[in-house]
């Protein structure tokens, strides 16, 4: 799969067979959002069930992206699988802990 860009960010995606990894540059805008949104539907639909995304020096999380992670999440559980979402920031790990069942690790800055 391609690598969307737009001017203000970037996904990078890395899959080895049913494990995806994707990543998130620069600003969740309203077109990054559509590309993360548009690279876990096709990942999910392509058979990887341990999917992991990255979401680094991201500032601010809208709740937007919480329910496209939450969907995403319900999606893979239904086929046995799991999402693990990556902030570099802990008040945003804390923010989508109290608005998602999603599994998360923290990164450190």
């Amino acid at each position: 799969m391609s690598t969307p860009e737009s001017a203000d960010s970037a996904l990078l995606i890395d899959r080895c067979g049913s494990r995806a990894r994707l990543r998130m540059k620069g600003m969740l805008s309203v077109a990054a959002h559509a590309h993360l949104d548009e690279a876990l539907t096709w990942m999910i639909e392509a058979g990887c069930h341990t999917v992991t995304v990255e979401l680094d020096n991201i500032e601010h999380i809208d709740t937007a992206y919480v329910q496209m992670l939450r969907s995403a999440q319900k999606r893979l559980r239904r086929h046995g699988g799991t999402l693990t979402v990556i902030l570099a920031r802990p008040e945003l790990t804390r923010i989508l802990a109290l608005t998602a069942s999603t599994r998360l690790r923290r990164t450190t800055a």
